[in-house]
């Protein structure tokens, strides 16, 4: 179960590389709503959720006040890559260092004593760590396409790359 995780969010990675890297500097600053995240505060978001679910999964209880500020935005998509791909490496030995007893074990997001959320370890991996980062990564690719920037396949063609060809 484990190994799946791993292999899942690795072959992923590489779709996620390919958004953050279609996300120039000069639109770092460029948000489609007042409510909406700047896009480079967005990829920075994607970048950091592997580094900070590593260090709130590991533990058996998380609080939901102790949940980080918006992150500042990237300085360059080279900075982008490079925070990926050690973020990456560090979820990916965090995960490698669980049992099956600890993957498998409850793992609860509270705020103060309300418990918002029991769920096996594993399971939240799945929704907190896989899913948001899939979530942010689809926000990114609209953004990218109004922005008129080229949208990077993720898992097929899209209307400017065709992997196949």
């Amino acid at each position: 179960m484990i190994k799946e995780i791993i292999a899942e969010l690795q072959a992923e990675s590489e779709a996620t590389r390919r958004v953050l890297r279609a996300i120039s500097q000069d639109k770092y600053d460029w948000r489609p709503h007042e409510k909406s995240m700047p896009a480079g505060e967005l990829a920075m978001h994607v970048v950091q959720l592997m580094a900070g679910m590593s260090e709130i999964l590991s533990r058996d209880t998380f609080d939901r006040s102790e949940m980080r500020q918006t992150p500042a935005a990237p300085t360059s998509s080279d900075e982008l890559a490079a925070l990926h791909d050690n973020n990456l490496q560090l979820v990916c030995d965090t995960l490698s260092s669980w049992s099956e007893e600890k993957a498998m074990g409850v793992w609860k997001f509270t705020d103060g004593d309300k418990i918002i959320m029991e769920l096996p370890r594993i399971a939240a991996v799945r929704s907190f760590l896989l899913n948001h980062i899939y979530h942010h990564r689809g926000q990114l690719t609209v953004y990218l396409r109004l922005l008129g920037v080229p949208v990077p396949s993720c898992y097929g063609p899209t209307a400017d790359v065709n992997p196949f060809v």
